[in-house]
């Protein structure tokens, strides 16, 4: 063969043994393995909100829903290598380039905050081959933290919209075919705010049938979480004296079909918590029953009934509830003024059938019929905090424990000197520049007028309220220093104030177990919960809200029905239910409701007169001036005034820290006790400092955009509350303007 010839030959042959260069940069993962460590990853893309009703889905994000790898191909047919780039346009509408990388997960768990430094509304892809030794149909755990698509060999096998999820491992299930040797595996997830990221597990048919299986014991477990026990007549949370009602469980066939058969026994309590068999008299009884299922699970449950006078009928009387016009309602002013009559007369009779039909209404009923003059003006959250008092005592004797046992919070202490407290004052008094409060206002300003969102605003500095000023209007009026507003996660660092007093006093600790005053929780091995646990969001609970909330009395044993699903200290996983359980632990530590403990230990101390609290994970309303009371007292390391409600040492012990210092487990992670950090960078092009106010500053994030922020540093508090974010590019350009304007007003 002539040299040319054979030279060629050569080359080619060469050619043919060597390796796709395209595909070496692909990582590959065995079927076998089960967990897929090896990625290529790809981000970050943007994540706008939907501003006309609602995307693909009924999404309210766009990201999910577009195409970032149309230059590739479009998403069925990109391949992502480590050297792949995308270019996009970002939030600001600016030409940027997203480039590749390669990431090895420690688990299963892809954490695109980790590996991309990932921000709040964003986009990314994660891509990898899947090698399987044959043709073969799988089974695909996945839980992703927000919404996700999957697609396999170019086919998208999954796709789920949420809202506000954490990942949760196999909270997904579902099956896809692969072929015999390399297969392609694309997902997409995109983030609102906070964790993101998603955990993907392969299994084979026989794993996958015991996921099928586990997954069914979940949803049972998930359907007996929020099983409504009620009695078996229509009207009788309001009955007669003499027997009981008899109670069962709402849609029970359904119940036990999954969960299995149950035996349920019931126990009956007169007003003063002593147990009775039959109602001799007027007034509040309280239900207590135990349900247990054949495969030894127990559901408790506790309900507020009413015994009514003799000769006491309401519905045969004609009641009416005066109701006033909702503002915007597509009512004419004028029929409705018409039919005041016949409003209130319908209005009346729903509220006299509530009464006798509904949970809410016999609270409703026994607190009004127990109520005293109190001194104050009654709230909404009244009625619920007498019955939380009435079930924290019915607990203690259910439970055999004397109630004499419980423990409050000593008052707070006399100190001298007095900490700052929160007074009006000028720039000179706070240390700040001139012309800093003229800045802060013009933020404000520029913010309400834009953001077209009302609300209420107070920064002050060593004490020195510089501004305090409501801006903007709603459907019920203008806004005032009086308006109260829903703020949301900021209420977990409320929840974590009145822990503060149990801690500093030694009454709880929060490395001991949960199960030491919840009788459903054990109190060692990997399943014991402490209050570390509940209030850092490591217990693995999700969700901000959910089985009834602390105003169920057995809140505590719906969560520990999930015990079998969870390890705790082992991830961090954003939720609301282990304040909820930490409110019960509180509950049975002191025998009265969370709200009443609020109320007596917290609030009045410090002149808080119009908080209202409800579930801890998220249902506080406040005043800015009265939430800005709390955050000095954070600022003051435990003392407001004369007094001091916890030491310095307890304030440092529940500060935002690594938790991987307490769970080496938990990675990239940073929390306090209910605080979290709320440092924000410093995007100004001529900026000197990589963060506007301190890196130290903490407080907490609230899903209506409320601020609570605290910089122990420059010794600045700033609040606001408002019922909603509006427009996200607009409120994020603003809240970065506003505390620009606190920043550069610091003597520095």
């Amino acid at each position: 063969m002539p040299a040319p010839y054979a030279a060629l030959l050569v080359l080619f042959c060469s050619l043919l043994a060597a390796p796709n260069p395209s595909a070496s940069l692909v990582p590959v993962n065995e079927v076998s393995n089960r967990v897929l460590r090896s990625w290529v990853l790809l981000g970050q893309f943007p994540n706008a909100a939907v501003t006309q009703g609602r995307g693909e889905d009924g999404a309210t994000r766009q990201g999910l829903g577009q195409d970032f790898l149309a230059s590739l191909g479009g998403e069925a047919n990109a391949v992502l290598t480590e050297q792949t780039t995308v270019p996009y346009t970002d939030a600001q509408g600016k030409s940027a380039l997203a480039r590749a990388v390669r990431w090895e997960a420690e688990g299963a768990l892809v954490d695109f905050i980790k590996a991309l430094k990932g921000e709040d509304a964003r986009v990314a892809y994660a891509y990898c081959h899947l090698h399987s030794p044959r043709a073969q149909k799988v089974g695909v755990r996945f839980g992703s933290d927000d919404s996700a698509k999957v697609w396999i060999n170019g086919r998208l096998v999954h796709k789920i919209w949420t809202e506000g999820r954490g990942v949760r491992p196999g909270e997904d299930t579902f099956s896809a075919e692969l072929k015999a040797g390399p297969n392609t595996l694309l997902v997409k997830v995109e983030n609102n705010w906070g964790g993101w990221g998603f955990h993907l597990e392969v299994l084979d048919a026989k794993s996958a049938a015991a996921a099928t299986a586990l997954s069914r014991q979940r949803e049972a477990v998930s359907l007996l979480q929020d099983a409504e026990l009620r009695p078996r007549g229509k009207y009788e949370f309001l009955f007669r004296p003499g027997p009981f009602p008899q109670l069962e469980f709402k849609e029970a066939a359904r119940l036990e079909s999954l969960a299995g058969k149950m035996t349920l026994s019931v126990r009956w309590f007169d007003s003063e918590c002593r147990e009775v068999k039959v109602a001799e008299k007027p007034g509040r009884y309280g239900a207590y029953a135990e349900a247990r299922t054949t495969n030894g699970l127990l559901i408790r449950r506790a309900l507020t009934f009413n015994c009514a006078p003799r000769g006491w009928t309401p519905w045969w009387d004609r009641h009416q509830a005066r109701l006033e016009r909702f503002p915007n309602a597509p009512i004419d002013p004028l029929v409705f003024e018409a039919h005041r009559d016949v409003v209130a007369t319908w209005a009346g009779s729903w509220f006299v059938e509530r009464l006798s039909c509904e949970p809410d209404g016999a609270v409703l009923l026994a607190h009004l019929s127990e109520a005293r003059p109190a001194g104050r003006i009654p709230n909404e959250r009244d009625p619920w905090a007498a019955n939380s008092d009435y079930h924290a005592r019915l607990k203690y004797a259910v439970l055999g424990r004397p109630v004499d046992a419980a423990r409050l919070p000593a008052p707070p202490q006399p100190q001298s000197p007095a900490a700052p407290v929160l007074r009006p004052g000028g720039e000179a008094e706070a240390g700040l520049k001139p012309g800093t409060v003229a800045r802060i206002a013009a933020a404000c300003r520029s913010w309400a007028e834009e953001g077209r969102v009302p609300f209420v605003t107070l920064v002050a500095r060593r004490g020195v309220v510089v501004y305090h000023e409501a801006l903007g209007t709603n459907a019920f009026g203008p806004y005032t220093l009086e308006t109260a507003c829903p703020v949301a996660s900021i209420t977990k660092a409320v929840t974590a104030t009145l822990v503060a007093r149990y801690v500093d006093q030694g009454l709880l600790k929060l490395d001991e177990p949960v199960g030491k005053y919840l009788p459903d929780f054990p109190v060692t091995g990997p399943k014991a919960i402490t209050l570390r646990h509940a209030l850092s969001h490591t217990t693995g609970y999700e969700g901000n809200q959910g089985w009834g909330g602390v105003d169920q009395p057995w809140f505590d044993n719906s969560a520990s029905l999930l015990l079998p699903f969870l390890n705790p200290g082992q991830a961090f996983l954003y939720n609301g239910k282990g304040f909820s359980l930490t409110g019960k632990v509180l509950e049975l530590a002191g025998a009265l409701s969370v709200e009443s403990q609020f109320r007596r230990c917290l609030f009045e101390p410090l002149g808080i007169v119009h908080a209202r609290v409800g579930d801890l994970g998220g249902s506080g309303q406040f005043r800015a001036g009265e939430l800005a009371v709390l955050a000095q007292l954070w600022l003051n390391r435990g003392a407001y005034g004369a007094l001091r409600y916890f030491s310095e040492t307890t304030w440092k012990a529940l500060l935002p820290s690594d938790l991987s210092n307490h769970f080496p487990a938990v990675r990239n992670a940073e929390y306090g006790i209910g605080l979290s950090p709320m440092r924000l960078t410093n995007r100004e092009s001529t900026a000197t400092r990589p963060w506007l106010l301190s890196p130290q500053t903490y407080g907490h994030g609230s899903a209506t955009a409320s601020i609570f922020r605290i910089d122990p540093e420059n010794e600045v508090i700033a609040v606001q509350v408002r019922n909603t974010k509006g427009d996200p590019k607009v409120y994020d350009r603003h809240l970065e303007a506003f505390l620009r304007a606190i920043d550069e007003g610091l003597p520095r």
